[in-house]
Protein backbone atom coordinates (compact mmCIF):
# COMPACT_ATOMS: atom_id res chain seq x y z
CA UNK A 1 0.00 0.00 0.00
CA UNK A 2 3.10 2.01 1.28
CA UNK A 3 4.51 1.52 -2.32
CA UNK A 4 1.49 2.10 -4.39
CA UNK A 5 0.67 5.28 -2.56
CA UNK A 6 4.60 6.92 -3.55
CA UNK A 7 3.90 5.61 -7.32
CA UNK A 8 0.99 7.84 -7.24
CA UNK A 9 2.55 10.74 -5.68
CA UNK A 10 5.66 10.26 -8.33
CA UNK A 11 3.06 10.01 -11.20
CA UNK A 12 1.21 13.57 -9.95
CA UNK A 13 4.93 15.13 -9.26
CA UNK A 14 5.68 14.11 -13.25
CA UNK A 15 2.40 15.53 -14.41
CA UNK A 16 2.93 18.72 -13.01
CA UNK A 17 6.59 18.78 -14.36
CA UNK A 18 4.81 18.38 -17.54
CA UNK A 19 1.98 20.95 -17.68
CA UNK A 20 4.67 23.36 -16.19
CA UNK A 21 6.83 22.83 -19.48
CA UNK A 22 3.69 23.00 -21.88
CA UNK A 23 2.87 26.47 -20.22
CA UNK A 24 6.29 28.17 -20.27
CA UNK A 25 6.47 26.64 -23.89
CA UNK A 26 3.39 28.52 -24.79
CA UNK A 27 3.94 31.43 -23.33
CA UNK A 28 7.61 31.61 -25.20
CA UNK A 29 5.51 30.77 -28.76
CA UNK A 30 3.45 33.95 -28.04
CA UNK A 31 6.23 36.44 -27.39
CA UNK A 32 7.07 35.52 -30.87
CA UNK A 33 3.80 35.76 -32.45
CA UNK A 34 2.94 39.16 -30.86
CA UNK A 35 6.07 40.59 -31.29
CA UNK A 36 6.68 44.22 -29.92
CA UNK A 37 8.65 46.83 -31.99
CA UNK A 38 10.97 48.00 -29.36
CA UNK A 39 12.20 51.14 -31.50
CA UNK A 40 8.90 52.30 -32.25
CA UNK A 41 6.39 50.75 -30.02
CA UNK A 42 3.98 49.01 -32.21
CA UNK A 43 2.76 45.93 -31.70
CA UNK A 44 2.45 43.29 -34.72
CA UNK A 45 0.02 40.75 -34.02
CA UNK A 46 0.56 37.44 -35.24
CA UNK A 47 3.54 37.04 -36.60
CA UNK A 48 3.75 33.68 -37.98
CA UNK A 49 7.51 32.89 -36.77
CA UNK A 50 8.20 30.99 -40.17
CA UNK A 51 7.64 33.99 -42.50
CA UNK A 52 10.99 35.11 -44.49
CA UNK A 53 12.57 38.07 -43.95
CA UNK A 54 11.73 39.36 -47.85
CA UNK A 55 7.88 38.71 -46.56
CA UNK A 56 8.59 40.72 -43.37
CA UNK A 57 10.15 43.71 -45.38
CA UNK A 58 7.19 43.41 -48.10
CA UNK A 59 4.62 43.77 -45.20
CA UNK A 60 7.04 46.54 -43.58
CA UNK A 61 6.42 48.41 -47.00
CA UNK A 62 2.78 48.04 -47.45
CA UNK A 63 2.14 49.54 -44.16
CA UNK A 64 1.31 53.01 -44.45
CA UNK A 65 1.27 55.91 -42.28
CA UNK A 66 -2.19 57.56 -43.22
CA UNK A 67 -2.64 61.38 -41.90
CA UNK A 68 -4.73 62.21 -38.97
CA UNK A 69 -8.39 62.55 -39.53
CA UNK A 70 -10.37 65.88 -39.01
CA UNK A 71 -12.59 66.40 -36.02
CA UNK A 72 -15.70 65.25 -37.18
CA UNK A 73 -14.77 62.91 -39.86
CA UNK A 74 -13.97 59.50 -40.30
CA UNK A 75 -11.75 57.57 -42.72
CA UNK A 76 -13.31 54.35 -44.32
CA UNK A 77 -10.76 51.25 -45.72
CA UNK A 78 -12.42 49.34 -48.52
CA UNK A 79 -11.38 46.49 -50.51
CA UNK A 80 -13.08 45.81 -54.02
CA UNK A 81 -15.75 45.08 -54.85
CA UNK A 82 -17.16 47.27 -51.91
CA UNK A 83 -20.93 46.08 -53.34
CA UNK A 84 -20.50 42.15 -54.16
CA UNK A 85 -24.11 42.26 -56.77
CA UNK A 86 -24.74 43.49 -59.63
CA UNK A 87 -24.85 47.28 -59.77
CA UNK A 88 -24.07 48.56 -62.85
CA UNK A 89 -23.28 51.98 -64.35
CA UNK A 90 -22.77 53.72 -61.14
CA UNK A 91 -24.27 57.54 -61.25
CA UNK A 92 -22.69 60.59 -59.67
CA UNK A 93 -23.11 60.69 -55.95
CA UNK A 94 -25.52 63.54 -54.41
CA UNK A 95 -25.08 64.54 -50.58
CA UNK A 96 -28.64 64.36 -49.35
CA UNK A 97 -27.85 66.22 -46.59
CA UNK A 98 -29.30 63.99 -44.19
CA UNK A 99 -26.54 62.14 -43.34
CA UNK A 100 -26.06 59.94 -46.83
CA UNK A 101 -24.64 59.92 -49.66
CA UNK A 102 -26.92 58.65 -52.51
CA UNK A 103 -26.34 57.10 -56.13
CA UNK A 104 -27.88 55.61 -58.69
CA UNK A 105 -27.72 52.45 -60.99
CA UNK A 106 -28.95 50.74 -64.04
CA UNK A 107 -31.84 48.55 -63.42
CA UNK A 108 -30.91 45.52 -61.31
CA UNK A 109 -33.12 43.15 -58.82
CA UNK A 110 -33.64 43.80 -55.34
CA UNK A 111 -35.37 41.52 -52.96
CA UNK A 112 -36.80 39.35 -56.39
CA UNK A 113 -37.80 42.25 -58.11
CA UNK A 114 -36.88 44.34 -61.13
CA UNK A 115 -36.12 47.99 -59.73
CA UNK A 116 -35.96 50.32 -62.42
CA UNK A 117 -32.95 52.65 -61.61
CA UNK A 118 -32.04 51.34 -58.00
CA UNK A 119 -31.39 54.31 -55.25
CA UNK A 120 -28.29 53.24 -52.96
CA UNK A 121 -27.31 54.88 -49.86
CA UNK A 122 -23.67 55.09 -48.13
CA UNK A 123 -22.58 57.10 -44.81
CA UNK A 124 -19.24 56.68 -45.58
CA UNK A 125 -19.09 56.10 -49.50
CA UNK A 126 -17.88 52.40 -49.02
CA UNK A 127 -20.81 50.38 -47.41
CA UNK A 128 -23.68 50.68 -49.60
CA UNK A 129 -27.67 50.02 -49.08
CA UNK A 130 -30.44 49.25 -51.11
CA UNK A 131 -32.84 52.87 -50.50
CA UNK A 132 -35.72 53.01 -53.21
CA UNK A 133 -35.92 53.06 -56.73
CA UNK A 134 -37.07 56.36 -59.63
CA UNK A 135 -39.63 54.68 -61.55
CA UNK A 136 -41.78 52.45 -59.43
CA UNK A 137 -44.22 53.39 -62.40
CA UNK A 138 -42.92 53.33 -66.16
CA UNK A 139 -43.08 56.48 -67.50
CA UNK A 140 -45.58 56.82 -70.70
CA UNK A 141 -42.62 57.07 -73.46
CA UNK A 142 -40.79 54.05 -72.42
CA UNK A 143 -41.44 50.63 -73.90
CA UNK A 144 -43.65 48.28 -71.64
CA UNK A 145 -43.03 45.10 -73.33
CA UNK A 146 -38.60 45.70 -73.50
CA UNK A 147 -38.57 47.46 -70.61
CA UNK A 148 -34.65 48.90 -70.23
CA UNK A 149 -33.47 52.15 -68.31
CA UNK A 150 -30.05 52.17 -67.29
CA UNK A 151 -26.93 54.56 -66.94
CA UNK A 152 -28.33 57.28 -65.16
CA UNK A 153 -26.80 60.49 -64.20
CA UNK A 154 -27.65 62.23 -60.53
CA UNK A 155 -27.27 65.88 -59.89
CA UNK A 156 -28.61 68.60 -57.38
CA UNK A 157 -29.96 71.93 -59.00
CA UNK A 158 -31.67 74.80 -56.72
CA UNK A 159 -32.43 72.57 -53.90
CA UNK A 160 -34.12 69.70 -56.32
CA UNK A 161 -32.40 66.27 -57.35
CA UNK A 162 -32.62 65.36 -61.23
CA UNK A 163 -32.03 61.69 -62.87
CA UNK A 164 -31.16 61.61 -66.31
CA UNK A 165 -32.02 58.22 -67.75
CA UNK A 166 -31.64 56.34 -70.91
CA UNK A 167 -34.46 54.19 -71.95
CA UNK A 168 -35.64 51.85 -74.96
CA UNK A 169 -38.47 54.37 -76.58
CA UNK A 170 -42.36 52.98 -77.41
CA UNK A 171 -42.78 51.80 -81.23
CA UNK A 172 -43.39 55.21 -83.21
CA UNK A 173 -43.37 55.88 -86.53
CA UNK A 174 -40.22 57.76 -86.67
CA UNK A 175 -38.36 54.90 -85.78
CA UNK A 176 -37.08 56.83 -82.90
CA UNK A 177 -35.58 53.83 -80.52
CA UNK A 178 -33.95 55.23 -77.71
CA UNK A 179 -33.79 58.10 -76.14
CA UNK A 180 -32.75 60.01 -72.44
CA UNK A 181 -35.36 60.86 -70.45
CA UNK A 182 -35.27 63.33 -67.05
CA UNK A 183 -37.30 62.99 -63.52
CA UNK A 184 -37.22 65.23 -60.54
CA UNK A 185 -37.71 64.95 -56.35
CA UNK A 186 -37.38 67.34 -53.52
CA UNK A 187 -35.35 64.44 -51.71
CA UNK A 188 -33.10 61.96 -53.29
CA UNK A 189 -35.33 59.26 -52.03
CA UNK A 190 -38.05 60.87 -54.31
CA UNK A 191 -40.85 60.91 -54.61
CA UNK A 192 -39.69 61.37 -58.09
CA UNK A 193 -42.22 63.23 -61.23
CA UNK A 194 -40.98 62.54 -64.74
CA UNK A 195 -41.10 64.70 -67.68
CA UNK A 196 -43.19 61.96 -69.80
CA UNK A 197 -41.30 62.71 -72.46
CA UNK A 198 -37.60 62.10 -73.72
CA UNK A 199 -35.44 65.75 -73.69
CA UNK A 200 -33.61 64.16 -76.98
CA UNK A 201 -34.51 60.85 -79.21
CA UNK A 202 -32.56 58.74 -81.34
CA UNK A 203 -32.68 55.84 -84.09
CA UNK A 204 -30.08 54.04 -82.23
CA UNK A 205 -29.17 53.35 -78.71
CA UNK A 206 -26.67 56.42 -79.73
CA UNK A 207 -28.89 58.26 -77.80
CA UNK A 208 -27.92 56.92 -74.58
CA UNK A 209 -25.32 57.72 -71.43
CA UNK A 210 -26.17 61.22 -70.57
CA UNK A 211 -23.92 63.16 -67.71
CA UNK A 212 -24.39 67.24 -66.84
CA UNK A 213 -21.92 69.16 -66.48
CA UNK A 214 -21.92 72.44 -64.91
CA UNK A 215 -18.93 74.89 -65.70
CA UNK A 216 -17.69 77.72 -63.67
CA UNK A 217 -19.60 80.57 -65.40
CA UNK A 218 -22.94 78.56 -64.44
CA UNK A 219 -23.53 76.92 -67.94
CA UNK A 220 -24.38 73.27 -67.87
CA UNK A 221 -24.06 71.01 -70.78
CA UNK A 222 -25.59 67.45 -71.25
CA UNK A 223 -23.02 64.79 -72.93
CA UNK A 224 -24.15 61.72 -74.43
CA UNK A 225 -23.42 58.85 -77.15
CA UNK A 226 -22.27 54.92 -77.60
CA UNK A 227 -23.18 52.36 -80.76
CA UNK A 228 -20.34 53.41 -82.71
CA UNK A 229 -21.05 56.92 -82.67
CA UNK A 230 -19.16 60.24 -81.67
CA UNK A 231 -20.04 61.74 -78.37
CA UNK A 232 -22.16 64.80 -78.23
CA UNK A 233 -22.87 68.35 -75.76
CA UNK A 234 -25.37 69.94 -75.90
CA UNK A 235 -26.26 73.07 -73.34
CA UNK A 236 -29.01 72.40 -71.03
CA UNK A 237 -31.71 74.60 -69.98
CA UNK A 238 -31.49 76.55 -67.06
CA UNK A 239 -34.64 74.56 -65.99
CA UNK A 240 -32.65 71.10 -66.42
CA UNK A 241 -35.31 69.75 -68.77
CA UNK A 242 -34.22 70.29 -72.49
CA UNK A 243 -31.61 71.21 -74.50
CA UNK A 244 -31.10 74.58 -76.10
CA UNK A 245 -29.10 75.42 -79.45
CA UNK A 246 -27.81 72.15 -81.62
CA UNK A 247 -25.97 69.14 -80.64
CA UNK A 248 -22.03 69.12 -81.08
CA UNK A 249 -19.60 66.33 -81.72
CA UNK A 250 -16.60 66.22 -78.90
CA UNK A 251 -15.10 63.18 -79.78
CA UNK A 252 -14.85 60.64 -82.20
CA UNK A 253 -14.12 57.17 -82.29
CA UNK A 254 -11.14 55.46 -83.82
CA UNK A 255 -12.25 51.51 -84.31
CA UNK A 256 -8.34 50.55 -84.92
CA UNK A 257 -7.17 51.66 -81.78
CA UNK A 258 -7.73 49.57 -78.58
CA UNK A 259 -11.32 49.72 -76.80
CA UNK A 260 -11.89 52.51 -79.18
CA UNK A 261 -14.99 50.28 -81.32
CA UNK A 262 -17.74 52.09 -79.62
CA UNK A 263 -16.97 54.67 -76.29
CA UNK A 264 -20.12 55.83 -74.18
CA UNK A 265 -20.22 56.60 -70.78
CA UNK A 266 -19.17 59.99 -70.78
CA UNK A 267 -18.17 62.08 -67.53
CA UNK A 268 -16.28 65.33 -67.81
CA UNK A 269 -13.75 66.88 -65.05
CA UNK A 270 -12.14 69.77 -65.31
CA UNK A 271 -8.66 70.84 -63.35
CA UNK A 272 -6.43 73.59 -63.88
CA UNK A 273 -8.44 75.15 -66.91
CA UNK A 274 -8.37 72.08 -68.79
CA UNK A 275 -11.65 69.57 -69.35
CA UNK A 276 -10.69 66.07 -69.19
CA UNK A 277 -13.41 63.45 -70.98
CA UNK A 278 -13.55 59.81 -69.21
CA UNK A 279 -15.36 57.34 -71.88
CA UNK A 280 -15.11 53.55 -71.83
CA UNK A 281 -15.53 51.47 -74.78
CA UNK A 282 -15.93 48.97 -75.99
CA UNK A 283 -17.61 46.05 -75.17
CA UNK A 284 -19.02 46.18 -71.23
CA UNK A 285 -21.13 42.45 -70.77
CA UNK A 286 -21.29 39.40 -72.08
CA UNK A 287 -18.88 36.70 -72.31
CA UNK A 288 -16.56 38.64 -74.75
CA UNK A 289 -16.33 41.51 -72.48
CA UNK A 290 -13.64 43.79 -73.26
CA UNK A 291 -14.18 47.18 -71.68
CA UNK A 292 -11.82 50.36 -70.02
CA UNK A 293 -11.80 53.63 -68.87
CA UNK A 294 -10.10 56.18 -71.50
CA UNK A 295 -9.32 59.72 -71.26
CA UNK A 296 -9.16 62.92 -73.58
CA UNK A 297 -8.54 66.41 -72.95
CA UNK A 298 -9.45 69.48 -74.01
CA UNK A 299 -9.29 73.46 -73.57
CA UNK A 300 -13.13 73.90 -73.92
CA UNK A 301 -16.53 71.77 -72.78
CA UNK A 302 -17.39 72.21 -76.50
CA UNK A 303 -13.95 70.27 -77.42
CA UNK A 304 -12.82 69.40 -79.40
CA UNK A 305 -11.28 66.53 -77.15
CA UNK A 306 -7.82 64.87 -78.24
CA UNK A 307 -7.34 61.05 -76.64
CA UNK A 308 -4.51 60.27 -74.18
CA UNK A 309 -2.63 58.34 -77.12
CA UNK A 310 -2.90 61.50 -79.14
CA UNK A 311 -1.00 63.62 -76.65
CA UNK A 312 1.51 61.46 -74.75
CA UNK A 313 1.97 57.78 -76.11
CA UNK A 314 3.76 57.08 -72.61
CA UNK A 315 0.19 57.45 -71.19
CA UNK A 316 -2.30 54.16 -71.29
CA UNK A 317 -6.11 53.57 -70.39
CA UNK A 318 -7.11 54.86 -67.17
CA UNK A 319 -8.54 51.98 -66.03
CA UNK A 320 -8.47 48.40 -67.98
CA UNK A 321 -8.71 44.69 -66.63
CA UNK A 322 -6.13 43.00 -64.59
CA UNK A 323 -5.79 39.29 -63.20
CA UNK A 324 -8.57 40.15 -60.14
CA UNK A 325 -10.90 42.14 -62.57
CA UNK A 326 -12.56 42.21 -66.12
CA UNK A 327 -14.18 45.11 -68.27
CA UNK A 328 -14.08 47.83 -65.45
CA UNK A 329 -16.26 50.86 -66.78
CA UNK A 330 -18.64 53.12 -67.03
CA UNK A 331 -17.28 55.44 -64.72
CA UNK A 332 -17.96 58.46 -62.16
CA UNK A 333 -15.88 60.68 -60.52
CA UNK A 334 -16.55 62.18 -57.27
CA UNK A 335 -14.78 64.15 -54.36
CA UNK A 336 -14.66 62.90 -50.43
CA UNK A 337 -14.89 65.40 -47.91
CA UNK A 338 -11.13 65.97 -48.00
CA UNK A 339 -10.95 67.19 -51.98
CA UNK A 340 -9.21 63.62 -52.78
CA UNK A 341 -11.18 62.34 -55.74
CA UNK A 342 -12.28 59.01 -56.34
CA UNK A 343 -13.25 56.94 -59.53
CA UNK A 344 -16.76 55.08 -58.73
CA UNK A 345 -17.25 52.25 -61.81
CA UNK A 346 -18.26 48.84 -62.27
CA UNK A 347 -16.45 45.93 -63.17
CA UNK A 348 -16.43 41.50 -63.04
CA UNK A 349 -14.89 39.84 -60.27
CA UNK A 350 -13.26 37.30 -62.24
CA UNK A 351 -13.02 34.48 -58.79
CA UNK A 352 -17.37 35.43 -58.87
CA UNK A 353 -18.47 36.37 -62.65
CA UNK A 354 -22.45 35.37 -61.48
CA UNK A 355 -22.59 38.25 -59.27
CA UNK A 356 -22.49 40.75 -62.46
CA UNK A 357 -21.13 43.96 -62.79
CA UNK A 358 -20.03 44.76 -59.31
CA UNK A 359 -19.56 47.75 -57.32
CA UNK A 360 -16.08 49.31 -57.59
CA UNK A 361 -14.12 52.61 -56.10
CA UNK A 362 -10.40 53.70 -56.35
CA UNK A 363 -8.39 56.68 -55.61
CA UNK A 364 -7.45 59.29 -58.49
CA UNK A 365 -3.91 60.32 -58.03
CA UNK A 366 -3.07 63.24 -60.95
CA UNK A 367 0.48 62.81 -62.75
CA UNK A 368 2.15 64.97 -65.02
CA UNK A 369 -1.52 66.35 -65.73
CA UNK A 370 -3.39 63.07 -66.59
CA UNK A 371 -5.05 61.09 -63.75
CA UNK A 372 -3.73 57.77 -62.56
CA UNK A 373 -5.86 55.08 -60.43
CA UNK A 374 -3.25 51.97 -59.18
CA UNK A 375 0.27 53.12 -60.86
CA UNK A 376 -1.47 51.80 -64.00
CA UNK A 377 -2.47 48.25 -62.41
CA UNK A 378 -6.05 48.42 -63.13
CA UNK A 379 -8.76 48.06 -60.26
CA UNK A 380 -7.07 47.41 -56.68
CA UNK A 381 -8.18 43.81 -55.14
CA UNK A 382 -6.71 44.08 -51.97
CA UNK A 383 -7.39 46.03 -48.59
CA UNK A 384 -6.96 49.90 -49.11
CA UNK A 385 -6.53 51.41 -45.77
CA UNK A 386 -6.41 55.24 -46.93
CA UNK A 387 -9.87 55.32 -47.57
CA UNK A 388 -12.72 58.19 -48.60
CA UNK A 389 -12.76 60.49 -45.58
CA UNK A 390 -16.53 61.35 -44.60
CA UNK A 391 -18.50 63.44 -42.06
CA UNK A 392 -19.16 61.20 -39.07
CA UNK A 393 -22.59 59.65 -39.12
CA UNK A 394 -24.65 62.34 -37.00
CA UNK A 395 -25.34 59.94 -33.94
CA UNK A 396 -21.63 59.52 -33.86
CA UNK A 397 -20.44 62.58 -33.99
CA UNK A 398 -22.35 63.69 -31.30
Amino acid sequence: MVRSKWMILACSVAIVFVVMIMVIWGESMLKKTDLIDKDNEKQVVNVNPNTSEDDKGKAEKEAVELPPVPDGMQRTAYQNPILKRDAPDPSGIVNGNDGYYYMITTQSRYYSSLKKLPILRSQNLVDWEYAGEVLPEIPSWLHTDELNVWAPDFVEHDGKYYVYYSGKSRPNDRNEDFGIGVAVADHPLGPYVDKGEPIVIGPSFATIDPFIFKDDDGTRYMYWGSAEEPILVQKLSEDGMSLEGEPVEVLDVERYKPYERLLEAPWVVKRNDAYYLFVSGDNCCGAHANYAVIVAKSDSPLGPFKKYWEIDEDYTPLLEENEDFNAPGHNSIITDESGQEWILYHAFDRNNPHLGRTLMIDKVEWVDGWPVVNKGNGPTANLQQDGPITKLPKSTAE
